[in-house]
């Protein structure tokens, strides 16, 4: 990305220079905060924490700031190799519909196939004149996503 990028009116800032203050905010909270390509080719701020994963990109005239995790091994205690397989089967067809009732419409959750376990992302909408804030919205986000987190596998174990 080159600093002839599109401009924000947040400044006139380059997409890099709003992207570079998100990695100083993270970095000075006390995550190990990196720029890099996602999976769908978008310059995106990473920082990976004990609570979760924190993405940061730029869209429209905002950051969008996605926090997500998986829970590995639900069933890994499962003794049982047939038991084991029955309630992951069982696990995915529930999911979607645990979603239908819990999940609003800035979350998501999914069964995650090579976890084995439960993933789930939270994402907000953070205006370019706040990305001082990234670092404790990401923070209070994380707290959010373990308790979906947590929610989902009750549902799943009970």
């Amino acid at each position: 990305m080159t600093s002839g990028a599109s401009t924000s009116p947040n400044g006139d800032q380059s997409p890099n220079t709003l992207l570079q203050r998100v990695v100083s905010n993270l970095t000075h909270a006390g995550y190990y905060a990196y720029l890099n390509i996602d999976e769908q080719n978008r310059w995106t701020v990473s920082a990976d924490a004990e609570d979760g994963h924190i993405d940061v990109r730029l869209g429209g005239q905002a950051y969008i700031l996605d926090v997500w995790d998986t829970s590995p091994g639900l069933y890994w205690e499962e003794e049982n190799e047939r038991r084991f397989h029955a309630l992951e089967r069982r696990a995915r067809l529930a999911v979607p519909a645990i979603a239908r009732g819990i999940v609003d419409e800035d979350q998501e959750i999914w069964w995650d196939e090579h976890e084995h376990g439960v993933g789930a992302r939270i994402t907000t909408v953070v205006a370019l004149d706040q990305a001082d804030r990234i670092a404790t919205i990401a923070g209070q986000r994380l707290g959010a996503l373990n308790q979906l987190l947590a929610d989902v596998e009750r549902r799943l174990v009970d």
